[in-house]
């Protein structure tokens, strides 16, 4: 073995060894305590450390894995809860339950937004079971132990393709019942209110139909922008695993 030793070294010969590999495991040598032995430690390139990163997303949790705080937990399910929150803010806001609508935008927007929230919810526990209540006997669990917490975690997870599913189904029904209407003018929602203007059933509240029309469009957009980013990264995660086999 050979002390490294960082205090008196050059600024190069610092940045050279803050980020090794030993042993197989990625460390941060300029954390270590003055004269720690490293044994066959070699530089972890750019690339090296980019291909450690993108395997860890596509593997999971692992006895490697940093723990997630709480924090960290409840930031990750805020931001997917953003959008159905959003959803039924307006729902509620605009008393959207009592007004006109010929396709009942009102209930898709209703069940879908409560959907979302319940998945993102349900996606919360499990990671608090695995990362806070059962990671402490994970990490001095045996391997197959270890292999077991995950695949109970795995199969708590599981109704999230399900959920998955019927929220992409809810979500093209929706499709439907917003494009198969159109919005009705405010002399002629004020007349259906009155009962006075029957014919003009054939709409939907111009509020609500204006909201799930431009949801619908930025979700569409947002599609187009982020598949073709998951496709590369996913071709990238490949290609990492496959250069270190």
């Amino acid at each position: 073995g050979t002390s490294v030793s960082q205090s008196g070294a050059p600024l190069h010969l610092r940045n050279f060894f803050s980020r090794m590999q030993v042993e197989g495991v990625a460390v941060d040598i300029s954390k270590l305590p003055e004269g720690t032995p490293i044994v066959n430690a070699t530089p972890l390139t750019r690339a090296e450390s980019a291909q450690r990163r993108m395997t860890s997303m596509v593997q999971g949790p692992s006895a490697t894995s940093k723990q997630r705080s709480t924090s960290q937990l409840i930031i990750g399910a805020a931001v997917p809860c953003f959008v159905p929150v959003i959803v039924l803010s307006y729902y509620y806001r605009g008393d959207w339950e009592n007004r006109h609508c010929e396709t009942d935008i009102a209930e898709w927007a209703l069940v879908f937004g409560w959907m979302g929230v319940a998945t993102v919810f349900y996606d919360l526990l499990c990671n608090v079971w695995l990362w806070q209540i059962k990671w402490g006997a994970f990490l001095k669990a045996s391997e197959a132990e270890q292999k077991r917490i995950l695949k109970t975690f795995n199969l708590l997870r599981s109704p999230m393709m399900i959920a998955y599913t019927a929220s992409l189904v809810w979500f093209i029904i929706g499709q439907t019942r917003i494009w198969g209407t159109h919005a009705c003018g405010k002399e002629e929602y004020e007349m259906i209110e009155d009962g006075t203007h029957l014919e003009a059933l054939h709409c939907c509240y111009e509020p609500m139909h204006e909201f799930a029309k431009i949801y619908s469009i930025v979700c569409f957009a947002l599609l187009g922008a982020v598949v073709p980013c998951v496709c590369c990264l996913l071709c990238a995660c490949v290609c990492a695993m496959g250069s270190r086999d």
